[in-house]
């Protein structure tokens, strides 16, 4: 600590617009000779060159104003670009490409992932259809209430909620309950016609009950609900319960 003019006149770096304390805390760098001297807890120099290659890895407000990046310099940037440039030859090898080509094999990879994401899907909803004539021909009674408790071969949620919307319509009166495992995992969605509704029958407490069975929980509204579980060994018990 030493008098903000002695700091001054020892050289120490301030600047316009800052407020200082007088005594100030000056903040030197020493090799031979002075390398910084400063009135703050950073370090300058004279020109961004001194510091060698710069890499902004990233950059973001930190509040109202004021924005931060975060760097490395020197050896550290390069030995940083070295190590990426060797990742995108390695890459570009395993994708049997070049560098300069990398982008437009990977634009063409994902392209081709989408296409086949849509053959995929449009293969599940046909076997959906298929499916929802074998239920519906195999669907049960209870009393005067149709049912059907029936496991699907897709886990795509969305198929799953078409399917039992199409059942529900289809039967005009009664209760869906359809299975699935989505990657392990039991899977269930429930649909009650609208006069069952009225009767006081609920899918969102139809589907909590059965998924209790397989260890899960969910609930939904009373005309249609999803959930999930985590036995799956004990799905079929859960459709038959």
């Amino acid at each position: 600590n030493l008098p903000l003019r002695q700091a001054l006149n020892e050289g120490a770096l301030a600047f316009f617009g800052d407020k200082y304390a007088d005594p100030v805390r000056m903040v030197s760098i020493i090799d031979d000779s002075p390398l910084s001297l400063e009135l703050c807890g950073g370090t300058h120099v004279s020109a961004t060159g001194e510091v060698g290659y710069i890499h902004i890895s990233s950059e973001g407000s930190i509040g109202s104003g004021m924005r931060r990046i975060e760097a490395v310099t020197g050896d550290a940037s390069e030995n940083l670009i070295s190590q990426r440039l060797d990742t995108i030859a390695t890459l570009a090898k395993s994708l049997q490409t070049s560098p300069d080509e990398l982008e437009n094999r990977l634009d063409a990879i994902n392209q081709e992932l989408n296409k086949l994401r849509t053959q995929t899907h449009d293969l599940e909803l046909k076997l959906a259809y298929s499916e929802i004539e074998t239920m519906l021909s195999n669907k049960q009674m209870s009393g005067d209430i149709s049912f059907i408790a029936a496991r699907a071969t897709t886990a795509d949620p969305s198929i799953l909620r078409e399917m039992a919307d199409i059942l529900r319509d289809r039967l005009g009166s009664g209760i869906v309950l359809l299975a699935a495992v989505d990657e392990g995992r039991p899977r269930f969605i429930a649909a009650v016609t609208s006069d069952l509704v009225g009767k006081g029958y609920h899918a969102g407490r139809l589907i909590k009950s059965v998924s209790a069975i397989v260890g899960g929980g969910g609930g939904g509204q009373a005309e249609m609900a999803q959930a999930g579980g985590r036995d799956t060994e004990k799905l079929d018990a859960a459709l038959q319960s």
